[in-house]
């Protein structure tokens, strides 16, 4: 599996969630002119309703915690670690930055 942490996929993101970019056009960008065939986590979390339609075969895996300071314990462990990109993600969703950042 290959970890994309890059800028410009931040940028096209952050557009297509401020309403300057839709959601096709993203997925071009980032996923097929990459080859990629599968997304987990931020940012395409934000976005799972609109994938699900525009790619109606997809499976979608949806992971629970009981609370959420085990959802947040359990986020501190593993996509949380890369903290440079998470802060990324976290201000193009104002509520998870305010509380995070």
């Amino acid at each position: 599996m290959k970890c994309v942490n890059t800028t410009e996929i931040v940028n096209t993101w952050h557009a297509y969630f401020t309403g300057k970019k839709e959601l096709r056009q993203v997925a071009q960008e980032t996923y097929h002119a990459n080859g990629y065939t599968a997304a987990v986590d931020a940012p395409t979390m934000g976005a799972w309703q609109e994938l699900a339609e525009l790619y109606p075969k997809a499976k979608i895996i949806l992971s629970e915690r009981e609370t959420p300071e085990k959802w947040f314990e359990s986020a501190s462990e593993t996509v949380m670690i890369e903290t440079s990109l998470t802060r990324n993600f976290l201000f193009v969703f104002p509520p998870f930055g305010r509380a995070f950042g």
